[in-house]
Order: structure tokens, then C-alpha cells, then sequence
């Protein structure tokens, strides 16, 4: 080989090796600025995170406290086969009162009539003999 091309070959050499020495320099400090962007988005993601956790808590303690509210309120109120029954057991005693208190107003009336009967013939007995 002649000098020139020994030269010229170094020289690429040289050039070849600047190039890659700047690729180099250009992919390590994109590997730091990726490295730090990804740090920033998983500290913000973990924040994101802790911020929904902290929020499910709230509303999972929002929710139970619903929660026992209405099993408060529920036991304030009579359950239906209770209400049902005690009101199957009053149509039934309403209907019993209801069968005496027509059984007495029968007497009642009978009671009137016959009672009104005997003023009337005691009326019309004295009437025809005390003359």
C-alpha cells in the first residue's frame, strides 16, 4: 500500500472512531434523559396511585357508613311477615268483635221492640182501666 491510502485509511479510521465516539456520547446522555423521564413518570404514576388509594378509602368509608345507616333504619321498621301476621291476627279479632257487637245490636233490637211493646200494652192497660 502506498502512503496516501495508508493516510487516507487512517484519517477514515480516525473519522470513524470520532463519529462513534459521538454516538456514543449522543445514546448515554439519551439513556440518562430517559432514565430520568421515567423516573418522573413513576413517581408520578406512584402519586396517582396513592391519590386513587387514598380516594377508594374515602368512599369505601362513605359506602360503609351508608351502610350501617340503612341497617339502622331497617331495624326501625316492623319486617313484613311480622306486619302481615299482627295484621292477619287484627282482621280476625275485628271480625269476632264485629260478629258479637251484630249479635248484641240483634238483642238490642229485640230488647227495643219487646220493651216498646210492653210500654205500649201497659200504656193502653192502664189507659183502659184506670177510668
Amino acid at each position: 500500500m502506498t502512503q496516501g491510502k495508508e493516510s487516507a485509511l487512517v484519517l477514515a479510521k480516525d473519522e470513524v472512531s470520532r463519529q462513534m465516539q459521538t454516538t456514543r456520547e449522543f445514546l448515554e446522555q439519551k439513556i440518562v434523559y430517559e432514565k430520568e423521564l421515567m423516573t418522573a413518570e413513576l413517581v408520578a404514576l406512584r402519586r396517582q396511585l396513592d391519590t386513587a388509594a387514598i380516594e377508594l378509602s374515602r368512599r369505601l368509608d362513605v359506602l360503609n357508613h351508608a351502610h350501617e345507616a340503612s341497617l339502622s333504619d331497617r331495624a326501625q321498621f316492623v319486617q313484613r311477615d311480622s306486619y302481615d301476621t299482627t295484621l292477619r291476627d287484627w282482621f280476625k279479632w275485628r271480625d269476632e268483635v264485629n260478629a258479637i257487637l251484630n249479635n248484641a245490636a240483634g238483642r238490642t233490637a229485640v230488647f227495643a221492640a219487646v220493651s216498646s211493646t210492653m210500654v205500649g200494652l201497659i200504656v193502653l192497660f192502664i189507659s183502659h182501666f184506670w177510668k
